[in-house]
């Protein structure tokens, strides 16, 4: 055996070529499949979105508290902002006027409610400004889209006109306005087979509550001593703090208002109510989109109160790749959840309102589009069947004119509105339904 191994290493080293090899250990890779059916698919119908828009008194409010208004240019303010956001959102040409079903209600309104205390402050509406358009109805009697644009647009530029015309004034009652929404004809309807959205626009926290638990209207006596800055007893300090009055007088102590007779419930901070609101909406099947206008929304309570509401009414803001840019600037993704940490929409100023108008239309379920309920590890990872066959995706990068069969990207997988499943799908009854199915695979 040892006259082997000498001649061995004779051998290696009389020809130049021998070569000696270092192999490193492999971690194995396991992969697990997931499968997802939309089983008798069928169309997708346009969505009702009822805009619940704030006309608050602090919607004059300037964008810019330090400018200085001339005659020839006066300073933007909220309402002109919100204005020309909405005007341009739902305009005809490039606008998405047609891309839902639009209603409008304002708040507050003129309708006194019991026990406000202050007439027209926290008014409710006497109806649904401007109601959703009726339904149109196949022959067959199905619910369709069909030849309905028209009818959209001309609603989506009444909804402009009102904006347009709006006086600010009063109160916030959000949580009033929610359940009038809910509940009042021309608005939604439990038989209407339609996504069910209300996009709340505001610039404020919500008030007006004349029930409101965290009134300050055994204290009402102190109003003097706070005006002038006065030391008051701990408990009232305590009560001031939990009311966290949302309405102001011009060069007077925070709380000051909240301590009138009047004002002593309406004017404190009704967030426990308003999230119920919300709350209710979602469980009659209508989502709740927030979208909270101007600095005031940026932190503090806002951000609690805004972002609960944004929770619990079933459309918070989503990260579908687990990445914080998917949430913008200053905010980062939940990844456990794939919800981004401020889950409403937060905008400064018109051009901001207008992207977030874009991009909550881009994002809501449209006939062709799928969310997938899992993520691949690698974008080549996702196969699509129709109908039992599968079929291949558009090369990387195809302009979606162009697009005949499909695309994936984070997490959502596009049929090419021109190609042939996407128009099966549009064109899908009881008797024609569409059966799709993902399979991604990820990596563990």
């Amino acid at each position: 055996m040892r006259n082997f191994f000498v001649g061995l290493l004779v051998l290696c080293g009389a020809i130049s070529s021998c070569q000696v090899y270092n192999f490193e250990p492999v971690v194995p890779i396991v992969f697990k499949q997931y499968d997802q059916r939309e089983k008798g698919f069928r169309l997708v119908l346009k969505p009702n979105i009822m805009v619940v828009f704030d006309k608050s008194g602090s919607m004059r409010e300037k964008i810019d508290p330090n400018c200085t208004d001339t005659p020839a240019k006066p300073c933007p303010t909220r309402i002109s902002e919100a204005r020309s956001a909405m005007t341009a959102f739902l305009a005809t040409d490039g606008g998405s006027g047609t891309l839902a079903r639009f209603g409008l209600t304002f708040f507050p309104g003129s309708v006194a409610q019991s026990g406000s205390g202050v007439d027209n402050q926290c008014g409710m509406p006497s109806s649904i400004l401007v109601p959703f358009p009726p339904n149109k109805e196949s022959d067959a009697g199905v619910v369709t889209d069909t030849g309905a644009d028209a009818e959209l647009q001309a609603n989506a530029d009444l909804i402009s006109m009102n904006i347009s015309s709006v006086t600010p004034s009063g109160g916030t009652p959000t949580r009033s306005v929610l359940d009038f929404v809910r509940v009042t004809d021309g608005g939604f309807s439990a038989n209407d087979p339609r996504g069910k959205y209300v996009l709340l626009v505001t610039d404020g926290l919500p008030n007006c509550n004349s029930d409101n638990p965290n009134g300050v209207c055994a204290y009402t006596r102190y109003a003097g001593t706070v005006a002038d800055g006065g030391v008051v007893p701990a408990e009232v300090a305590a009560a001031i703090a939990t009311c966290a009055c949302q309405s102001a007088i011009p060069n007077v102590p925070s709380g000051t208002f909240c301590l009138f007779d009047d004002s002593c419930r309406i004017g404190c901070l009704d967030n426990d109510a308003t999230v119920s609101a919300a709350r209710r909406l979602l469980a009659s099947g209508t989502r709740t989109i927030v979208v909270g206008f101007g600095a005031e929304t940026t932190g503090g309570a806002a951000n609690s109160v805004l972002s609960a509401i944004a929770r619990v009414g079933g459309y918070p803001r989503a990260c579908p790749s687990g990445l914080d840019s998917e949430c913008g600037a200053n905010d980062t993704c939940d990844v456990a959840n794939n919800v981004c940490n401020r889950p409403y929409y937060q905008v400064a100023n018109g051009t901001e309102l207008s992207t977030a108008l874009k991009q909550i239309i881009q994002d809501l379920p449209k006939p062709c589009q799928f969310q997938l309920t899992a993520q691949p590890t690698d974008p080549r990872y996702v196969s699509v069947f129709a109908d039992g066959v599968e079929i291949a995706p558009d090369p990387a990068n195809t302009p979606l004119e162009n697009a005949t069969t499909w695309s994936y990207n984070a997490g959502v997988v596009t049929f090419a509105p021109n190609g042939d499943i996407c128009k099966k799908i549009n064109a899908a009854d009881n008797q024609t339904a569409v059966d799709l199915e993902f399979r991604i695979v990820r990596s563990l």
